[in-house]
């Protein structure tokens, strides 16, 4: 029996902006980035594939892996982690080399993991999918390149953005489990075909009676909840003068998973539910020193907490599905976790009451570059 977890999101965002930026790239001659250059959209010969933030900030998902799905052509999104990640699996045109079939991921120019980066913070997402797109990156383009451009600031505007979402997710197509008696009635017919003697008691399954000894136990809902919930907040300074821009965010994410929250928040210091919380913050600037000399400084600091049981997602899942609702109680009248000389692993207790897993992310990147045009000396 097979579980789909795929998340239905339901998604609501408030947003203030003291100033609007308006962008219609509609009618223009964009232009797209290389990474090591910049061409524009009619006269490059290379494949490349490019998604700019006014498309981005229609998607109402939070991890830019689910945010670009479909939205790039040649490139393919695969979500096979499980929830403690945001990391999804990236294919350029399904190709693969022997050093196996990930892309390399350019952040501002350098080689970076995707899922340190906000959505909020995205300028443009670019896809390099040919050999002469490539050729400049070397063997480490060989499965593509996936170029990520971060806003910066803009000359003579300020503008403050306030955006909150909230999201709802639903597992679907969860399997109906059979219920005490229909599983003792099951197991005493296949042990009358196999020549064998019933060993268990239908009538007692159906009146209900002892639950310690005629349990009746729907395993996945007392594991799981019906839904997840999620808060993102994005406070966001965005501006400049004649001589600097600036360009700064700070995100919070918080996100609350699928367990039963009756059996894992036991008080603040003991807490098994499985639980994300995110703290970023980007501040981008740029000082214009002469007409000709740039000044370019990018920072971004990360702090993230992950927590889930000691008990893996894929093993919880297998221990809800294997075993049966007339096993044996999630717990006794006498307030033990339930158990027998067969089925000794009770999945509510692996949840509860086996300890919990908590990581905790600190990282702090900084790069500083100095730009100078040359075009008085020469052309190119």
């Amino acid at each position: 029996m097979i579980m789909n977890k795929s998340l239905y999101i339901v998604a609501f965002s408030l947003a203030f902006a003291t100033t609007g930026i308006a962008q219609n790239n509609e009618g223009q001659d964009k232009v797209i980035d290389l990474g090591t250059q910049t061409t524009t959209e009619l006269r490059k010969t290379q494949a490349v594939s490019t998604i700019y933030s006014n498309e981005l900030d229609k998607n109402a998902a939070t991890s830019p892996y689910n945010a670009i799905y479909g939205l790039l052509p040649g490139l393919s999104v695969m979500q096979n982690t499980s929830w403690g990640t945001d990391k999804s699996r990236l294919n350029v045109r399904g190709r693969g080399s022997l050093n196996g079939d990930t892309p390399l991921f350019v952040v501002d120019g350098f080689a970076r993991p995707l899922e340190y980066i906000n959505l909020s913070e995205i300028e443009s997402i670019s896809v390099l999918k040919d050999g002469a797109a490539t050729a400049l990156w070397g063997g480490r383009g060989a499965n593509g390149v996936v170029l990520i451009t971060t806003k910066r600031g803009i000359y003579s505007q300020k503008d403050i953005k306030v955006d909150y979402k909230f999201g709802l997710g639903f597992p679907v197509n969860q399997p109906e489990f059979a219920d005490a008696y229909t599983y003792a009635k099951a197991r005493n017919e296949a042990l009358r075909y196999d020549g064998l003697q019933p060993d268990m008691d239908e009538a007692s399954f159906l009146s209900g009676g002892n639950s310690d000894l005629y349990p009746n136990v729907d395993w996945q809902k007392e594991a799981l909840r019906n839904h997840t919930t999620s808060h993102q907040l994005d406070i966001t300074f965005r501006g400049g003068g004649k001589r600097l821009r600036y360009f700064s965010v700070l995100n919070y994410k918080n996100d609350m998973g699928l367990l039963n929250s009756k059996y894992t928040d036991y008080t603040d210091r003991y807490n098994s539910q499985m639980k994300k919380y995110f703290l970023n913050l980007r501040m981008n600037l740029d000082v214009d020193i002469t007409d000709a000399t740039k000044l370019k400084l990018s920072m971004l600091g990360m702090l993230r907490e992950t927590k889930r049981p000691t008990t893996s997602e894929a093993t919880l899942f297998e221990q809800i599905f294997n075993t049966p609702s007339a096993a044996f109680p999630v717990q006794t009248q006498n307030g033990f976790w339930g158990s027998n000389n067969v089925l000794k692993t009770n999945p509510i207790a692996n949840l509860a009451d086996v300890g919990y897993y908590k990581l905790n992310q600190r990282m702090l990147q900084a790069d500083l570059r100095l730009v100078e045009d040359l075009s008085v000396l020469t052309r190119g």
